[in-house]
C-alpha cells in the first residue's frame, strides 16, 4: 500500500520518498527533515522527528499524522495534542483519519483507544493531497 501511495504521489508531480528514518545515520535524517516540505506518517512518535523539519521555506513545512479512523473518533477525549507544539516551530499540523484495512481489528480492540491506533489503514493519495491543500483539520 505504501508503494502505491509513492507512486500515485510521483504521478501527480511531486517529489515523494519513502524514508525509515530508524535505518539513517541521525545527521542523515536530520538532513533529509531539513530539505522537506511534509512528512507523513502514522500516528506516533516517530513523528516527532518533525522539529527538525525546517521553517524558513516559502511556505512553512506541514507535518500529516494519520489515525485510524476508530482510533480517531474514540481517542477525540484524549484530545490528540500531542504535537500542538509544532505550530510554535513554524510547522503546521493536519490530521487525515483513515479507514481500517481489516475491520476485524476494531472489533478485536474491545472499545480500547489504545489498541484501535494498532490498526493498519487505507490511506488514499487523495486525502493526502487534501491535506497537503490545507483542506483537513489541524
Amino acid at each position: 500500500m505504501l508503494e502505491q501511495l509513492v507512486r500515485s504521489c510521483r504521478a501527480s508531480g511531486r517529489v515523494c520518498d519513502e524514508v525509515d528514518f530508524g535505518l539513517l545515520p541521525f545527521g542523515d535524517a536530520v538532513r533529509r527533515l531539513r530539505g522537506a516540505k511534509a512528512l507523513v506518517g502514522a500516528h506516533g512518535a516517530g513523528l516527532t522527528n518533525a522539529i527538525f523539519m525546517s521553517a524558513k521555506a516559502e511556505a512553512a513545512p506541514l507535518m500529516i499524522e494519520v489515525l485510524p479512523r476508530a482510533f480517531a473518533t474514540a481517542a477525540r477525549g484524549f484530545g490528540l495534542i500531542k504535537f500542538g507544539f509544532l505550530p510554535g516551530l513554524g510547522i503546521r499540523h493536519a490530521r487525515i483519519s483513515a479507514p481500517e484495512a481489516d475491520p476485524r481489528c476494531v472489533s478485536r480492540a474491545s472499545g480500547l483507544a489504545e489498541r484501535l491506533r494498532d490498526c493498519d489503514v487505507q490511506l488514499e493519495w487523495v486525502d493526502v493531497e487534501r491535506a497537503l491543500r490545507g483542506q483537513t483539520q489541524s
